[in-house]
């Protein structure tokens, strides 16, 4: 098993090959990361972080930061789903998720949107 614990995905802990659903998953800790402050899971110690993992369900992030959307925040959890089958099945589905949302904002976040989307482009290609 190789990754950064945080950001692995429940799958991955329970030793399941890497795939494009436990990418996302990774993506959506890093966009709650961004959103939120704060880690998805706080715990230090590994076995307690990857319990935390596999078992709680995420704080949403609107609770660390209520400037956060309502349509932002479903965005991150439907990411960070345990289940592989709940989650984005593709990049380009939370690209385009995430394109429809920033399309709403007021035009300095409309940036920050654009660039993240096209990071997921990049590096997490279907």
């Amino acid at each position: 098993m190789a990754g950064t614990i945080p950001y692995m995905a429940p799958e991955l802990l329970r030793g399941a090959p890497a795939n494009v659903r436990s990418d996302l998953y990774a993506a959506g800790a890093v966009l709650y990361e961004m959103a939120a402050g704060r880690r998805l899971f706080r715990e230090c110690s590994g076995t307690v972080l990857i319990s935390a993992i596999l078992e709680k369900n995420p704080v949403p992030p609107r609770t660390y930061n209520r400037r956060i959307s309502a349509g932002l925040e479903r965005i991150i959890l439907r990411a960070l789903d345990k289940e592989p089958q709940r989650r984005y099945q593709s990049s380009r589905e939370l690209h385009n998720d995430l394109a429809r949302l920033g399309t709403r904002l007021p035009s300095v976040a409309q940036r920050g949107y654009r660039l993240w989307t096209l990071l997921l482009d990049r590096v997490l290609p279907d």
